[in-house]
């Protein structure tokens, strides 16, 4: 077991300074993975009421770090609360138990209009079609 690249990339005979900078960017995207799939899970399992402070506590650090480390993945907390907004609605729009409006409303979306706003100018498509590619 190693505890950085370079020792283990020379126990494999391969030159650390070619391969170890090509790793440390992988190795830094899983941790942004999984730091988004782990706050997606708190924005569902709360019902996409969690503010910025308590989903940085509840990630286990202060709301600057869970901003840098948002930043540091290209995003902000407003647009990952989005993006799981969405992608709840599609689960929930396969399913098949809510209309569109239902669906909307429930996903904290002022209207019908505004949730079909925002996900056109996510997915390309109206909701409505978008459901209907998925059902063929």
């Amino acid at each position: 077991m190693f505890d950085a690249f370079e020792p283990a990339l020379a126990w494999l005979g391969f030159g650390a300074s070619s391969y170890a900078g090509a790793l440390y960017p992988l190795r830094e995207r899983d941790a942004d993975d999984a730091l988004l799939r782990r706050l997606h899970q708190l924005l569902t399992d709360e019902r996409f009421t969690l503010r910025l402070g308590q989903a940085a506590r509840q990630l286990g650090m202060s709301e600057r770090t869970l901003q840098r480390k948002l930043n540091a993945a290209r995003t902000t907390f407003q647009a990952e609360s989005a993006r799981a907004k969405l992608a709840m609605a599609k689960t929930l729009m396969l399913s098949g138990a809510h209309n569109l409006t239902a669906i909307a409303l429930e996903l904290g979306f002022g209207s019908l209009q505004h949730f079909s706003t925002r996900f056109r100018a996510s997915h390309g498509v109206p909701p409505s079609r978008w459901l209907q590619t998925q059902q063929r």
